[in-house]
């Protein structure tokens, strides 16, 4: 997938989405865990392509994870009052690999 028509971001060289202010794109996350730390992981994956770029991995106790969740709920939460209900990305793929 790539950042929509009209954001900020543009491609550079070999195809990675970077806004001005050094943002990167992102739209492939994988979450594991620990006894004492919950790890995040970041990348931008491309449609038909088994290959993520610009990959950065978060490491963080279990209780700074629950806090980054209440504040992200909470922003997309107010992003939704603001702008309507957001569809969950991926969520039929998700749904159709779950079932029986």
């Amino acid at each position: 997938m790539r950042p929509r028509a009209g954001t900020s971001f543009e491609l550079d060289r070999i195809g990675n989405a970077t806004d001005a202010r050094g943002f990167d794109y992102v739209n492939h996350f994988e979450v594991g865990f620990g006894h004492y730390e919950v790890l995040l992981r970041f990348a931008q994956a491309f449609d038909g392509m088994d290959m993520q770029m610009r990959h950065t991995s978060v490491i963080m106790t279990p209780a700074y994870a629950k806090a980054l969740l209440l504040m992200l709920s909470g922003a997309i939460s107010r992003f939704e009052a603001v702008h309507g209900e957001l569809p969950v990305a991926g969520a039929a793929s998700n749904d159709a690999a779950a079932a029986p």
